[in-house]
C-alpha cells in the first residue's frame, strides 16, 4: 500500500528507489541533514519479470512522484546478483567483463559499472540494467546509482569488532546476500539463489564451513524480507547462536520518521537498506 502526503513542491526532496529481482521500494525524504521520510512504498513485482517488464512497473510510480514532489535528488540501488568484488591490487577499469563473464551470462547490451569501497581497498563490478538507467536520465538529468552489497558493506564499516566473525545477511524472496568479516577483514561476499528454507541454511552451514567458521562462534546480522517465527528465520536460529536483526545508526534515529504511518521505525531491519542510502554522498 502506498504511504503518501498531499503535494510538497515548495521544499526539496531526496528519492531512493530500491531495485530488486522481486519488487521496487520507493522512499522520499527531505533533503539537507535532518531527513524526515514522508513517504514510502513497496511494489512487488514478479521474479522472473524482464527488464521491460521492471521498466513498465517503474514508470508510473516514478511520474506520480515526480507530480507530487520537488526531487533534488535521485539515488537508485541495484540489488541484483550481477557482481563481484575485485581487490584494488587486482582491478583495472577496462577489464570489467572479465571479472564477470566466468560466474555471468554477459550480453552485449549490458552496461558494466563498478562502486568503489575504499575501506576495504576494493571495487563491486556489477551490471545495473541500461533500460532502467537510460529512462531515469532522460526523466532526471542526473542520478546516483550503486550496487545493494556495496551499500550493505559501507554501512557495517562502523559494526566490525577487532577479533570477531561477524556475519550480514541481507534476504530477499528468491536470494540472499551474504559478507562474512573475520578480524575487521572482507572474507566473503556472495549470493546464494534459494526456493526453501532448507536450501537457505544450507547454503549458510555450507558456507560457514568452507571458511572453517564454527556457527557457535559467529554473530549474524539479518536484514531484509525476514523476521522472527518464519520458516528461515526458525532454522537460523536453531544452528546459530549469535542471530540479530540491524538496528538503527546514530545518523538513523527516531527523528528520521515524519509521518507514524509509514510503518519504517516497526520494522527497521526490513528497510534498512533503502534508508541507509539516503545518506549516501
Amino acid at each position: 500500500m502506498a504511504i503518501t502526503t498531499n503535494k510538497h513542491k515548495d521544499n526539496n526532496y531526496i528519492l531512493s528507489i530500491l531495485i530488486s529481482q522481486d519488487g521496487l521500494s520507493f522512499c522520499t525524504a527531505t533533503a539537507g541533514e535532518s531527513k524526515k521520510i514522508i513517504a514510502y512504498e513497496h511494489k512487488k513485482i514478479n521474479s522472473s519479470a524482464s527488464p521491460i517488464t521492471v521498466l513498465e512497473s517503474l514508470q508510473p510510480e516514478v511520474q506520480k512522484l515526480q507530480q507530487t514532489y520537488q526531487l533534488s535528488k535521485v539515488i537508485v540501488v541495484y540489488a541484483n546478483t550481477l557482481y563481484t568484488l575485485v581487490p584494488n591490487d587486482f582491478f583495472d577499469e577496462n577489464k570489467l567483463s572479465q571479472y564477470l563473464k566466468f560466474n555471468i551470462k554477459i550480453l552485449e547490451t549490458d552496461y558494466i559499472t563498478y562502486d568503489d569501497i575504499p575501506y576495504l581497498a576494493t571495487k563491486n563490478v556489477f551490471i545495473p540494467l541500461t533500460n532502467i538507467n537510460n529512462y531515469l536520465f532522460d526523466t532526471f538529468g542526473s542520478f546516483t546509482f550503486t550496487h545493494s552489497v556495496s551499500l550493505l558493506v559501507n554501512s557495517v564499516q562502523q559494526q566490525l569488532l577487532e577479533t570477531t566473525t561477524q556475519g550480514f545477511i541481507q534476504v530477499y524472496p528468491t536470494h540472499f546476500d551474504l559478507s562474512i568479516f573475520s578480524d575487521k577483514k572482507l572474507i566473503l561476499a556472495n549470493s546464494f539463489s534459494y526456493y526453501t528454507p532448507e536450501d537457505f541454511i544450507y547454503y549458510l552451514l555450507f558456507s560457514l564451513e568452507q571458511l572453517n567458521i564454527k556457527p557457535t562462534k559467529i554473530k549474524l546480522y539479518l536484514g531484509g524480507d525476514i523476521n522472527i517465527g518464519t520458516a528461515t528465520y526458525n532454522y537460523i536460529e536453531t544452528y546459530i547462536k549469535h542471530v540479530y536483526f540491524f538496528t538503527k545508526e546514530e545518523n538513523i534515529n527516531n527523528n528520521l520518521i515524519d509521518n507514524e504511518n509509514i510503518l519504517i521505525n516497526k520494522d527497521y531491519h526490513t528497510n534498512h537498506l533503502i534508508l541507509k542510502s539516503l545518506f549516501c554522498e
